[in-house]
């Protein structure tokens, strides 16, 4: 997850909060991986309303491909919502603890294929 500071309306304590609990799975050997693309809808609040990992692989490939010459290979591994997602312990810059944005549950993340 992540954290961005808004400049609407002159209040620089405006915050969006972006949920993670997401991981990728990866192999060892892979050079080049695809995990998707993360696209996070938001209400006019900044409210995040739905997350989807949009899976273009085939477009991706095909461009890879004629970047990179045939005999090199991109793996799929889209991301994957965690059942636990791992919450990192935030701290400010004066050992004050920060507040997190909790992860959004795994059945609240749709796939959408190419």
């Amino acid at each position: 997850g992540g954290m961005l500071f808004l400049d609407i309306g002159g209040n620089m304590l405006d915050r969006a909060y972006f949920p993670g609990g997401l991981r990728v799975a990866v192999n060892g050997e892979d050079r080049a991986v695809y995990i998707g693309t993360l696209r996070y809808h938001r209400d006019e609040f900044w409210k995040i309303t739905r997350v989807v990992i949009v899976d273009d692989y085939a477009a991706a490939s095909a461009e890879f491909s004629a970047r990179f010459g045939a005999q090199q290979v991109l793996h799929k591994s889209l991301m994957q919502a965690q059942k636990r997602p791992y919450v990192a312990r935030a701290t400010a810059s004066g050992g004050r603890p920060v507040q997190v944005a909790p992860a959004r549950p795994a059945e609240d993340i749709a796939v959408l294929a190419d």
